[in-house]
């Protein structure tokens, strides 16, 4: 182009320009007044609670600039004391979900959805509602206090029932068996850091139980070697080993559908009274039954819980009764289950309730946040009922709605929440709204657009006093149902659906680090799946990723296979959460919905029982392969994942004497790690905190079928060693968090040709990324793999962008990164401390991972003061370093986990 044409075409750019400035003018207005909180490049923290579960933890919300970028406990909070678990973590990425719903949307006549304005929207909903009075039926998640007693008078004033709030996990059993055993049906409170002994016949507390990351603190506080010298015992009873069975120092892998006779003889031993019949069923010998019965009767109080979601049977109510019986029995009630401090939960519909409310077909159903289609694929949805639904993004249930009225995030929004009396707390919105979407008390003409601090403390009071459920016990003993347990017929197993800690009901499964992070047990990423024994895979034929049709009398599900000897082989074990239809780009095509397997209406009893099946295995003739980011369990010897005997004492170990004299000096600090392998509990919530502090990328299935997943500390699993074998009774498994080992020695650093890897005067093996030009070196010269590899540019739809910390650099493709013990946190807190003359104290600095532990078994600090918690445990007898004959040095020290004591 001649310098002519440039600058004539440069002035007619620049004129239109300037022309379309003329159409839409923009004001720019000065900060007059600044605000004090608000420092340029320093984040700003909120308060709220976490509404990701119905456990209500406590948040304190980082936001840089407008935008929240990550999320943490407030340890200020009854419930969470500061730690948070994987789903929390997710909760910044459902704020900056790309799938969210921008407007309004109503279905036209050809039956399609289309975007329309928020006048529109109201009005077609003021119609709906003035045709369907005395014929409104409200569906939605857990609600308490203020949007709670709002929601209500609303329903009130138009001549509609009380709203049904819909959480899958509803504990219908539970409230069941305390409304016959003490005349109330509720969700007591459960002190697990108060008991002695511990049962549990299914109820998985680790993963999704209630509250599981109070759950989790309690356990670690009675359970591990750092927190007590003396460990309480604990028992679990079920077909399957989960989560939390993997932590148990003892497991009876009973037969599906026996935990009440199991519960019952335990109950006859503690009260000298005969057993009951048909225990030959159980498989588990008596001598195992009577040495638990003088367990909990010589260590109180103690704690028996119930069955959870995996195992509940037609006989779970008949186990449930015979709990709390045992509670009774053995002093507990009042101690460690708290009747008289209900859960949120109590307010909850039961499963049959919905089931019913949906076949009668009201003329206006409102769905607020719950998707109560994908749990039960049968229920009748269409006209003559009218659907508004108030959800966020579109799901399994909304997308049958005729009108959608998108609600704020709660990260968006004002309100409060009160998972028990004790824990009242409030939401306030940490940035503005992304999108056109209004809060639901608004859309309902119910509240204004914010709270006033008058009406929060009502809802405040609200919540606490409808909490409260005063109950008194019977004056005749509660009698267990008669159950009767039929042999499984040939060629049929026993269906066993359980959730995980990652996935829950499956509303997080439209999380990209949710599916990234592997399953805790099997470590699969990415696939629904089937469990299956070895023994009953190869009788049948199958090999692993075969493709399996399952086929109930309700209807057939197609899986691949994940062959485990942590099953029963009468049992088929079926991951829940995967397999929507119509959820998000992360969500969708992730196998079949296995809750088309389950039971459509409920039993006998009047409840809906999750495992009330047995399924037929058909093969397909197809396969496909599972990204299973682990596939050796064994240690052969490797000495990765060791174990302490609890019967005799470990001796004091010494570093052996090195060929190599090779140290770094350092001046002020030598940053190191501790890690407790007896209190880690596998529940991948650090790794969930590093992807969100340090901007990790996401790269799918087909890059975890290829090994490539970037994440920064992988949990391993590990099956025990020949010191402390596995055996059928305690299949003894230790989870192995890993991050970079900051070697004093470091392979890594030897090797790099441009010195991109290098070592920091505070024991940091840091990483220049500009320098990196992507020999992998590196990564081929660490015994520990912890250094990853960036294959391809990092991807990031809009707006999960906003989400990314701007603390740490965003790696373009072609580059190592790796765990730094989050520097930028450290580099901040020295800089603070620099700033205000003051020196930096034990604690000041805590890693992501250290944050968001729920047990504590990460503990980080500086190893030249003695003084610290990191230096004394890397001294403790139960220290080692993993590979640490490689001479490598490493600045984490893992410390032994006690050996089963089954």
């Amino acid at each position: 182009m001649l310098r002519r044409d440039f600058i004539k075409a440069s002035t007619l750019a620049a004129a239109g320009a300037a022309s379309e400035a003329c159409r839409q003018p923009q004001q720019i207005l000065p900060l007059l007044a600044p605000d004090p909180r608000l420092i340029p490049g320093r984040p700003q923290f909120f308060a709220s609670v976490c509404r990701e579960c119905p456990a209500g933890c406590g948040l304190v919300v980082k936001v840089n600039d407008g935008r929240p970028t990550k999320v943490e406990g407030n340890p200020d909070h009854p419930v969470n004391q500061g730690k948070l678990c994987l789903r929390g973590q997710t909760s910044v990425q459902g704020l900056y979900n790309p799938d969210r719903f921008r407007q309004p949307m109503t279905r036209t006549a050809r039956g399609q959805l289309e975007a329309i304005d928020w006048p529109q929207g109201m009005a077609r909903f003021q119609s709906a509602v003035a045709t369907a009075q005395g014929s409104i039926a409200w569906v939605g998640r857990l609600e308490t206090g203020t949007l709670d007693r709002a929601i209500r008078a609303w329903l009130t004033r138009h001549q509609a029932p009380p709203p049904l709030y819909y959480e899958h996990f509803s504990y219908d059993t539970l409230r069941r068996s305390f409304q016959i055993t003490y005349g109330a049906p509720i969700v007591p409170i459960f002190r697990l850091d108060r008991a002695r002994s511990l049962i549990s016949f299914g109820a998985d507390f680790l993963e999704t139980y209630i509250s599981n990351v109070e759950y989790a603190h309690q356990f670690s506080d009675i359970h591990s070697l750092a927190h007590t010298p003396t460990p309480a015992y604990f028992l679990a009873v079920m077909p399957r080993v989960g989560l939390t069975a993997a932590s148990a120092d003892e497991y009876w892998p009973a037969r599906a559908g026996t935990e009440y006779l199991l519960a019952q003889a335990l109950l006859a031993v503690v009260t000298n009274r005969p057993l009951p019949a048909g225990m030959e069923q159980c498989e588990i010998p008596m001598d195992l039954i009577e040495r638990a019965a003088q367990r909990l009767a010589e260590n109180r109080p103690s704690l028996v819980l119930g069955p959870g979601y995996g195992n509940d049977s037609p006989t779970a109510l008949a186990c449930q009764i015979a709990v709390n019986q045992l509670n009774d029995a053995l002093g507990n009630t009042g101690q460690t289950v708290l009747p008289d401090v209900p859960h949120a939960l109590t307010q909850c519909a039961t499963q049959a309730e919905v089931i019913e409310l949906f076949e009668q077909r009201p003329r206006l159903l409102l769905l607020h946040h719950a998707n109560p289609l994908y749990h039960h694929p049968a229920l009748p949805l269409g006209a003559p009922t009218f659907t508004v639904s108030f959800a966020s993004t579109m799901d399994e249930t909304t997308q049958r709605a005729d009108l959608i009225l998108p609600d704020h995030d709660f990260l968006e929004s004002w309100g409060d929440y009160a998972p028990r009396a004790d824990a009242p707390g409030i939401l306030q919105p940490t940035r503005i709204p992304l999108y056109d979407t209004r809060p639901t008390l608004e859309v309902l003409g119910e509240k204004p657009a914010a709270y006033s601090d008058q009406e929060l403390q009502r809802g405040l009071a609200a919540g606490v006093q409808s909490a409260a459920v005063a109950h008194r016990a019977p004056a005749t003993p509660a009698v267990a149902p008669n159950v009767s347990l039929a042999p499984l017929p040939a060629g049929e197993y026993t269906l066993i659906p359980f959730p995980t800690v990652q996935l829950f009901d499956g509303r997080q499964a439209n999380r990209s680090w949710a599916q990234e992070i592997a399953d805790p047990m099997s470590k699969i990423a990415w696939d629904g799946y089937c469990e299956l024994h070895p023994e009953t895979a190869k009788r049948l034929g199958y090999e692993p990723n075969d493709v399996v049709r399952l086929r109930s009398p309700f209807g057939t599900a197609e899986l691949p296979l994940f062959v485990s000897t942590w099953i029963r082989p009468d049992c088929v074990g079926v991951l829940i959460g995967q397999g929507h239809s119509n959820y998000g780009m992360w969500a969708n095509e992730r196998g079949d919905n296995i809750h088309r397997l389950q039971n459509p209406a409920p039993l006998a009893d009047g409840l809906w029982h999750a495992a009330s099946v047995t399924v037929k295995l058909e093969s397909t003739g197809k396969n496909r392969p599972l990204a299973n980011l682990q596939t050796e369990r064994l240690q052969r010897d490797k000495r990765l994942a060791l174990a302490l005997s609890s019967k005799e004492p470990e001796p004091p170990t010494t570093p052996a004497a090195s060929f190599y004299h090779f140290h770094h000096p350092y001046v002020n600090h030598r940053w190191g790690m501790a890690i407790d392998l007896d209190s880690c509990i596998g529940c991948n919530a650090c790794q969930a905190a590093c992807y969100a502090e340090n901007n990790i990328a996401i790269w799918g299935r087909s890059s975890a079928l290829s090994h490539r997943e970037m994440t920064w500390i992988r949990v391993e699993i590990f099956e025990g060693d020949q010191g402390h074998p596995s055996t059928e009774l305690n299949p003894d498994l230790r989870f192995l968090p890993i991050p970079c080992q900051q070697c004093d020695n470091a392979p890594c650093e030897y090797v790099c040709p441009t010195f991109a890897a290098y070592h920091t005067d505070e024991g940091l093996n840091g990483q220049v990324y500009n320098r990196c030009v992507g020999t992998r070196y590196c990564s081929n010269n660490c015994i520990y793999k912890v250094r990853r590899f960036n294959w391809y540019t990092p991807q990031w739809p809009e707006p999960l962008n906003q989400q990314l910390n701007p603390d740490v650099t965003v790696r373009a493709k072609g580059v190592m990164e790796k765990c730094t013990f989050c520097v930028q946190r450290i580099t901040q807190v020295e800089l603070d401390a620099a700033t205000n003359q003051r020196p930096m104290r034990d604690g000041d600095i805590q890693t992501a991972c250290e944050q968001t532990c729920p047990t504590n078994a990460i503990v980080f600090g500086d190893l030249l003061d003695p003084a610290s918690r990191v230096a004394r445990l890397a001294a403790d007898n139960r220290g080692y370093g993993l590979f640490a004959d490689e001479n490598t040095y490493p600045a984490v020290t893992y410390l032994k986990k006690k050996a089963r004591r089954g």
